[in-house]
Order: structure tokens, then C-alpha cells, then sequence
């Protein structure tokens, strides 16, 4: 008897000490959204199906929580959440995390623990948190998040860009460089909208369109015939690693451009409405000029390249047309993943968007492996010094060698079968 009491003992001893070192850990990603059906993909081989998601795809879903019982320890439970919300946007939250005091730190929204099923964080349950880790399509340099910036904390006026300066922060961004390791290459490609008659973009191309928001046809298709129709720029907001692959490969780099914000008639393939995009607010950075701001989603982004433009907006000077104008169109720029749900012919469309070559060259696996096809960049994965050593360096490192060994999407390349290379965004490939 005596002894079983004993043994009774030592096992609830032993059990309360089990359960008193039982953790439950919390992994922080944010970043790319062009690079992020291959980010799910890869934290699903790792930590099984989400318990939450905003989006029946996962491949297109931008805010997921994944749930892993007894990892790292037997009687550890480990939430690995993701917010992803363009590449420059992550970066600046992850370098941002160092920064004291933490009111200058930038916290973002993610699943509450106890969310299950398919909505939003606001629907099933949200928690803000500083992102431990971030996905970029770009290196930190071209974020333009380095050393020290100036941040607002308020709201900005759409129409004149004022904001109040008295809610001004200092915000010391951290070298992630030490921390930053490559696990694939993220690949884009231009797309103009339904119909559009044109075969190729270039660099000459893309600093006309852009920086003025609108280009004749003709210019794309070599007609006189399309002289009087009208090619309108849409695209992502500054903190997209899309924008600026697209920008620092074409040349345009931190230049001011100016791209239209849209509506779709419900229920139809048409546009409803257009005007140049109002001065934007981004983590408290403003976009400087209006137009300069756009989409924090390329899908929001590749929607409107299944519409086609209605009269009423393209002869309107209101919205960017003229009363001679016959016809419009829009060209963009998206990530592969993005691409090939709108592009006919291409994996799953739902409308029939048109490929764009890059310099006379169509995009292929072979053509960006071998050198041909420029349009691209690396996708990089970053944290913070403090990580090194912890679980949050674990969960990432996994995460690159997931990506790295595994052909996570059809439509990009994986970084081992490169024959080339570059030492920086937009430049030079051998």
C-alpha cells in the first residue's frame, strides 16, 4: 500500500511537471502575397491543413493560422499565423519589431487562438501582434525600410494628401541582411485586360504607361488604327515586392507614377468606375502623389483584368479617357500564381486576361532559368537578430528548406535549377 501511494505520487509529480513545461508558442509571418500559395503550401507540408483561413484556397487565402500539437516537445502546442500583405509592408513590420519605444513598432492583425474554419480574423476571432518573420520578393534595400524613417500614426486626406505631423514617430528599421536567407524565384509577368490586342512589354514601354497612368494602343500593337484607344495603368501599392520587382527591372525604380482605382458592376464583367488612386496612408508612410498608391493584393489586382471598360469611362475626362477615344484597356503586372488564374490557357482562369512576352520573350521555367526572361526576383525570407537561436529561426529555416526541395507551384522556378543570376533587384542577369 505503501508503496503504491508512492508510485501514485511520483506519476502526479511527473504529470504536473510534464504539463507545468508544456509551452504554447506563437510564430508571426507576414509579407509577400505574390509569393504566398507557395508559402501555404510549403507551412502546410510542415504543419498540416490550417485550423483557420480567410479563403476555401488556400493558395489565395491572405490570412491563415496553422496549428501543430506537441511540436516542439511532446505537450507543446505551436500557432504558426500569417498575414500577408506585400513584401515591403512585411519587411518594414518585421525591421520595425527592434524598435523602442514599441508604440513606433507596427502590430498587425492575425487569428485569436480559438479561431477555426473560413473568414476573417474580424469574423472568427483576431489578436494583434508585431510579425516575427517576412517573405519579400526583394531585398530590404529596395523596400526603402532601412536605417531611421518617419512614420505617421494618423489618417491621411485622399484628396490633398495632409496628415497631421504632431503624430509623426521615429521608427529605427533594423539591418535584417544577417538574417535574410533565399529559398526560391519569385516570377511575374505582365497581363492586359480582355481583349487586349497587344503581344509585348518593355522597359521603354513601362516608363511611358506608368509614370503617366495611361498610354495610346498603338504604341503596344504598332496600328494607327489604335491611336485612339487607350491603355490605362493599374497595379499594387508601394509596399508590394510586385511593384517593386516591376519598377526596378523595367527602370522606373522609386519613381512617382500614377495608376487608376476601379470598381466592377456587381454581378458583371464590366467596370462601373475609375479614377486616378487618391494619396494612401501604408503603414504610416504616405504614397507622396495621387496615383502613386494602388492594390495590397494582387488578386484584388488580376479581377479587374477579366473586365472589359465600358464608353461612359473611357470618353470621360473624369476619368482619364477623352471624348475621342474609341477603346480601353488595362495592363498590369502579377505574380505567376496570380497570372495563371486569369490568364486563358493557363492553369484554372477565370477570364481571359492576355500573357504579355517581356522583351519579346514569353515567360517559361527554361527561359528565366537560362537567362532570357528577366522579369523576376528572388524571394527572400527575413527576421529578426533577436530570432537566431529560438523557434521562431526553426520554424523559418524549416520553411526555406521546405520551398527549397520542393517544386511548390508550376509556374516559378525553384532557386536550385538556375543558371543564372543577379546580385540585385533589376539587375543585370549572367
Amino acid at each position: 500500500m505503501k508503496i503504491h501511494k508512492i508510485l501514485t505520487g511520483c506519476i502526479a509529480a511527473l504529470t504536473l511537471a510534464g504539463a507545468a513545461q508544456a509551452a504554447t508558442n506563437h510564430i508571426y509571418f507576414t509579407g509577400s502575397t505574390a509569393f504566398r500559395a507557395q508559402t501555404n503550401a510549403g507551412l502546410l507540408a510542415l504543419y498540416g491543413a490550417p485550423v483557420a483561413k480567410d479563403n476555401a484556397t488556400l493558395g489565395s487565402a491572405n490570412n491563415v493560422m496553422y496549428k501543430k500539437v506537441d511540436y516542439p516537445a511532446i505537450g507543446d502546442t505551436t500557432y504558426v499565423k500569417c498575414t500577408w500583405n506585400g513584401s515591403g509592408a512585411g519587411v518594414q513590420a518585421v525591421a520595425a519589431g527592434s524598435s523602442l519605444p514599441a508604440s513606433t513598432q507596427i502590430n498587425l492583425t492575425y487569428y485569436s487562438d480559438g479561431a477555426t474554419g473560413t473568414g476573417t480574423p474580424s469574423a472568427l476571432g483576431s489578436e494583434t501582434h508585431v510579425p516575427d518573420v517576412a517573405l519579400s520578393d526583394v531585398y530590404q534595400g529596395t523596400t526603402g525600410f532601412t536605417g531611421t524613417g518617419i512614420r505617421n500614426t494618423g489618417t491621411i486626406n485622399p484628396a490633398t494628401g495632409a496628415v497631421n505631423h504632431a503624430l509623426d514617430v521615429t521608427t529605427i528599421y533594423e539591418d535584417l541582411s544577417g538574417q535574410d536567407v533565399l529559398c526560391a524565384v519569385a516570377c511575374f509577368q505582365f497581363v492586359g485586360s480582355t481583349g487586349f490586342p497587344g503581344t509585348n512589354m518593355t522597359p521603354q514601354l513601362a516608363q511611358v504607361l506608368y509614370p503617366l497612368g495611361k498610354q495610346a494602343l498603338s504604341q503596344f500593337t504598332g496600328s494607327a488604327a489604335h491611336a485612339t484607344k487607350l491603355v490605362f495603368a493599374i497595379g499594387r501599392d508601394p509596399d508590394s515586392g510586385t511593384r517593386s520587382t516591376t519598377f526596378f527591372e523595367t527602370g522606373i525604380q522609386f519613381q512617382a507614377v500614377k495608376q487608376y482605382t476601379v470598381t466592377e458592376n456587381s454581378g458583371t464583367a464590366q467596370i462601373n468606375s475609375q479614377v486616378i488612386t487618391p494619396y494612401q496612408l501604408i503603414n504610416g508612410v504616405s504614397t507622396g502623389a495621387l496615383g502613386n498608391g494602388g492594390y495590397n493584393s494582387g488578386g484584388t489586382v488580376r479581377g479587374f483584368l477579366t473586365d472589359t471598360i465600358p464608353s461612359a469611362i473611357y470618353t470621360a475626362t473624369g476619368s482619364g479617357g477623352t471624348a475621342t477615344t474609341t477603346g480601353a484597356y488595362y495592363v498590369s503586372y502579377l505574380g505567376t500564381s496570380d497570372a495563371s488564374n486569369v490568364i486563358a490557357g493557363q492553369v484554372a482562369p477565370r477570364g481571359n486576361a492576355v500573357a504579355l512576352k517581356y522583351n519579346g520573350v514569353d515567360y517559361s521555367a527554361a527561359a528565366v532559368q537560362n537567362g532570357q526572361y528577366t522579369f523576376w526576383g528572388y524571394e527572400h525570407i527575413m527576421y529578426r537578430a533577436a530570432a537566431v537561436g529560438t523557434l521562431a529561426e526553426t520554424v523559418a529555416l524549416d520553411l526555406q528548406a521546405q520551398v527549397l526541395g520542393t517544386n511548390l507551384n508550376p509556374l516559378n522556378v525553384n532557386l536550385a535549377d538556375m543558371v543564372v543570376g543577379r546580385s540585385n533587384d533589376g539587375g543585370l542577369v549572367n
